[in-house]
């Protein structure tokens, strides 16, 4: 009986660990710097229950290039919908994304036209190979394009966009 209660504790003790917001931003924070070969931070995240996860704060930033200069992708908000059977298996899942506000920038270096901030990325997308892409919805995308000097970036051009991705039908990824 003893035994069996201390599995219920450890057991629940670690599902409230993967539902914690200090865990979750990790786990996110790894994933994402594996798939786009920079750094990730995620400022917050917490589970809202049913599969669903919110994320705020993230940025990419592109390795070896400081400041504003660096930013390549700024996520405001973000709600994600796991496949909850693949949760329980400590698998990750993402069935639907919908992100409130981003902005991607494209910021070429003045002292080296021709050279973009993203090269500096170094993407694994084998990290991603498996499972079908989720829908995505991003109600506001703000895309800047501009050039970085050192670690500060002037944007010469913005252009405001949504977007929405669906798996086509009769596809699995």
């Amino acid at each position: 009986m003893v035994v069996l209660a201390a599995i219920a504790v450890l057991v629940g003790g670690g599902l409230l660990v993967l539902r914690s917001g200090w865990f979750i931003a990790g786990r996110i924070e790894q994933a994402l710097t594996r798939q786009f070969g920079g750094p990730v931070q995620v400022a917050r995240a917490s589970y809202e229950g049913e599969g669903r996860f919110v994320v705020e704060g993230v940025r990419l930033r592109a390795p070896g290039i400081d400041g504003e200069a660096g930013v390549i992708a700024e996520i405001e908000r973000a709600m994600i919908r796991m496949d909850e059977a693949a949760l329980s298996r400590l698998e990750a899942m993402p069935l639907e994304v919908r992100v409130t506000a981003m902005r991607l920038r494209v910021a070429e270096d003045a002292a080296d036209p021709g050279r973009f901030a993203f090269a500096a990325l170094r993407p694994d997308w084998a990290a991603d190979a498996e499972g079908a892409a989720p829908d995505i919805r991003i109600d506001a995308l703000t895309v800047e394009v501009g050039e970085f000097r050192g670690a500060a970036f002037e944007p010469r051009t913005r252009r405001a966009f949504s977007a929405r991705m669906q798996r086509a039908a009769g596809t699995a990824g």
